[in-house]
Formats: C-alpha cells, sequence, structure tokens
C-alpha cells in the first residue's frame, strides 16, 4: 500500500486516485519535500539549523528524508547511521530508521530497533518516545501511543528542544482526538518563544490538522479560516508543495460552506 499524505501522519490506505483535497487528506508535514525539492534548493538547506543541542541537524534529517519514498528513506538513514562517529549520533539516527520502517508496517523490526538503543542525549531519548508513540499510532492503537508523546513532549521540553517538543504535540493532537484543539493551542503557544523559521514551519502542519477537524465536524467558516492560516504561514515559511496543498484544501472547505 503507498504512503499517502493525510492529516494524520503517514497513514496507511489502500491504493488508489488521488481526487480531492479531502479524499488524499494532504498532510503538510514540514519535513515533506522529495529529494528532488532538495537539490533544486541546496541553499535551503544552509538556513535550517535549530536547537544546537541536539546531536543531528534537522536539516540533515530533511535530505535524508523522502516520506513518499520511506524505503529509499531507510537505506539513506542506515548508511548515514553506519557512517555516524559519535554514538549519540548513530542512535538518533536509527530512530529515523525505526520511523522509516514503521511507515513499511514493520513495526516488529522498527521496536526491535528502538529497544536495542542506548539513548544517553535528550534529543534521543525524545525520539525514542516520540518515534515509539509513531508506530502505535500507525498500528492503530492511539490509545498507547499518547502516553509515549507525553513523554516525548516532557523530555522535550526540559531540554529546550522546541521542534521535537511541537512534533510531539502535534502528534498527541492526531492520536488524542478529544483534546485536539488543546495540543494544537500548545503547540502553536511554545512555537511563540522561537523565531526560527525551520521550527515555524510546523504551524502549517498545525493549521491543517485543525481546519479538517473543522471541516469534518461540518464548520464550514472556522474550517476556511484554518486553511488560510495554513496557506498564509505556507507562502512565509514553507514549500511550494505545502502553499498548493493548503490552497486546495481551502478551496474545498470553501466550496462545502457555500
Amino acid at each position: 500500500m503507498p504512503t499517502v499524505f493525510h492529516r494524520n501522519l503517514y497513514v496507511r490506505e489502500p491504493a488508489r486516485t488521488a481526487g480531492t483535497a479531502k479524499e488524499c487528506r494532504l498532510q503538510l508535514h514540514p519535513q515533506v519535500y522529495g529529494m528532488g525539492w532538495m537539490r533544486a534548493n541546496p541553499g535551503r538547506l544552509a538556513a535550517t539549523a535549530y536547537d544546537r543541542s541536539m546531536t543531528v541537524a534537522q536539516a540533515l534529517l530533511d535530505e535524508l528524508w523522502d516520506f513518499s519514498d520511506a524505503a529509499a528513506s531507510e537505506a539513506r538513514l542506515r548508511s548515514a547511521a553506519a557512517r555516524a562517529t559519535h554514538a549519540d549520533e548513530r542512535a538518533e539516527l536509527e530512530t529515523q530508521v525505526a520511523r522509516a520502517l514503521g511507515l513499511q508496517d514493520r513495526f516488529a523490526e522498527a521496536d526491535e530497533l528502538l529497544d536495542a538503543l542506548s539513548a544517553h542525549a535528550p534529543a534521543v531519548r525524545t525520539r525514542r518516545a516520540l518515534e515509539r508513540g509513531r508506530l502505535r499510532n500507525s498500528a492503530g492503537n492511539a490509545a498507547a501511543a499518547v502516553p509515549l508523546f507525553r513523554a516525548a513532549v516532557e523530555e522535550a521540553a526540559s531540554a529546550g528542544l522546541v521542534f521535537l517538543q511541537v512534533d510531539a504535540l502535534h502528534m498527541l493532537a492526531i492520536a488524542d482526538a478529544d483534546n485536539s484543539a488543546e495540543w494544537t493551542r500548545e503547540a502553536l503557544s511554545v512555537l511563540e518563544a522561537t523565531d526560527d523559521a525551520r521550527t515555524q514551519r510546523w504551524k502549517v502542519a498545525l493549521h491543517n490538522n485543525e481546519g479538517w477537524t473543522h471541516f469534518d465536524a461540518g464548520r464550514w467558516a472556522a474550517a476556511v479560516t484554518a486553511f488560510e492560516r495554513s496557506r498564509d504561514t505556507a507562502l512565509r515559511w514553507g514549500t511550494s508543495q505545502q502553499v498548493q496543498w493548503a490552497e486546495d484544501a481551502l478551496a474545498e472547505a470553501r466550496a462545502a460552506g457555500r
């Protein structure tokens, strides 16, 4: 089954032809570039540094990841981990290998890999909890994912890892649907403390997911407002792909409200 970019991160869905924005549920995740975009925009990588206490620069992870091809991403991440000279760097890269395995429904392998990690650095501890949560959520066990995402939020907050803190809050808004609005508000509040463009890009996904929540509940005006915020954020901090996806969602919400 292909990976369809969806408001619920990287949901595995049956093969089908993409149609409207609602049918595809386009996930405006800040790491979705694709290797073609990365090669065409090499200058963008140099400006994406954030949270210097982290072992692996997010710019490197962005370059290694292509969420439309989890298997190829796994191969690149394994190669990068094998070349890493520092244990924490290698462990952090291996958390992303586990994520790539999860996107291929290889959940047991992913868990075994996370079990084997020696997590000393805060970033590794945060990512291990975060990726365990994503594995549970992707396997359909949101209830088991929630405490893991909570643990990731706490670990990231204590270490000042804003990007990962918002990532975990964004996943809580997905897994803990009854409290989605609260988690989204908290994530947006955390983002007020940083002016880093790469981290601010999380607002695209947060407002996108907020919009689909309103859309599914038939709150058309609120959905339009959220999608407008997602589009405006994408125009300021995102990619051209994210802008297009936000425009598609906005058009669908406006049409539904007529």
